[in-house]
């Protein structure tokens, strides 16, 4: 559930936000980062770099089992919904 939180910035900071395709979205990651003492560059890092991982293996499974788009996407779906409930998937 998300929360609308009203966030004061300057004419520059406000003209920079304006030009950004999700200002929320920048502003979770960066609050996030802060509170794992991490910097919004690793934490943009990791994404970019799991986004690729996760590309990849799509195309690996694509090509090993010869799935359609439709069948990926089922998969692929289900995949998600079992990480976000950190639950183990069975293939089987």
């Amino acid at each position: 559930m998300k929360v609308q939180k009203m966030v004061s910035l300057d004419q520059e900071s406000a003209r920079i936000a304006g030009r950004m395709n999700n200002f929320s979205r920048f502003v979770r990651i960066a609050i996030n980062a802060h509170a794992n003492g991490e910097g919004i560059d690793e934490v943009l890092r990791r994404q970019r770099l799991w986004k690729r991982v996760s590309d990849g293996l799509l195309d690996v499974i694509r090509h090993e089992t010869g799935w359609d788009d439709d069948k990926m996407s089922d998969v692929f779906m289900d995949v998600m919904a079992n990480a976000r409930n950190q639950e183990e998937f069975d293939l089987d």
